[in-house]
């Protein structure tokens, strides 16, 4: 698909939009968990093995993790940054509107980790390879799944990637780095927009650790979910190294 089909698009206009949602409240951080136990490097080398991202592994983490809490499957979707994946490439400071959402919904889950895993890559693959994710940043909306009465809640997630430190001056150290909700609308903006409760995620690394922070949702549930989240990627992991 061209750049210029796909990233001069506006989202949505977000001064009409504050007049219908309800005062934003003061911006929260997210809850962050690092996962320790199992390190990056493994994690890596699991998706080595079966050929799947380490994206999709916390992806089908996430949405397990809720189905173990007692919620109903949900949608899931997260962004992608579309200047690598137009024609022609769009150099760093040469977009203004550059993520499109990628969505996966299946009730079936399967019996593991993996199985989800490997859905959430093929399809991610798929969809990509097809321009239906490019399509996506032009509608902001898969319709038929949002339609679909079959799924609960939602779960958005953003992919980070690695966080590199600046050079910092003199004995200066960062010691941690945590995300908070990018709009002034807060996350009740996916709620109005999705008609459905989101729960945001965020997924990086810093300092070869991988982390994943619990930004909106059921709060009371947070530190329940992260748990859920690094069992089964610990379990997949023990299971399949």
């Amino acid at each position: 698909m061209k750049a210029d089909e796909v990233l001069r698009v506006p989202l949505w206009d977000e001064a009409a939009l504050a007049q219908k949602l309800p005062p934003p409240r003061e911006p929260a951080l997210a809850k962050q968990m690092t996962l320790e136990k199992l390190g990056r490097a493994n994690l890596a080398r699991l998706g080595n093995i079966e050929s799947i991202s380490i994206n999709a592994l916390v992806s089908a983490a996430l949405i397990r993790a809720h189905v173990r809490a007692g919620d109903p499957v949900p949608l899931y979707f997260y962004p992608v940054d579309l200047r690598d994946c137009v024609a022609p490439p769009v150099a760093p400071t040469e977009a203004t509107n550059l993520l499109s959402n990628a969505w996966f919904g299946d009730v079936e889950i399967g019996p593991d980790l993996v199985t989800l895993a490997r859905k959430i890559h093929v399809q991610f693959d798929r969809d990509l390879a097809d321009g239906t994710i490019h399509r996506t940043r032009v509608r902001n909306e898969p319709t038929k799944l949002l339609a679909d009465k079959s799924f609960g809640g939602a779960i958005h997630a953003t992919q980070l990637g690695r966080i590199r430190v600046p050079r910092l001056p003199g004995n200066l150290v960062v010691d941690d780095i945590t995300s908070s909700h990018a709009s002034a609308l807060g996350p009740a903006i996916y709620t109005f927009l999705y008609g459905r409760e989101v729960s945001v995620y965020t997924i990086d690394s810093l300092n070869q650790r991988l982390r994943v922070g619990f930004l909106a949702g059921s709060y009371e549930k947070s530190d329940e979910l992260l748990a859920y989240i690094e069992d089964e990627l610990t379990a997949a992991i023990d299971a399949r190294i």
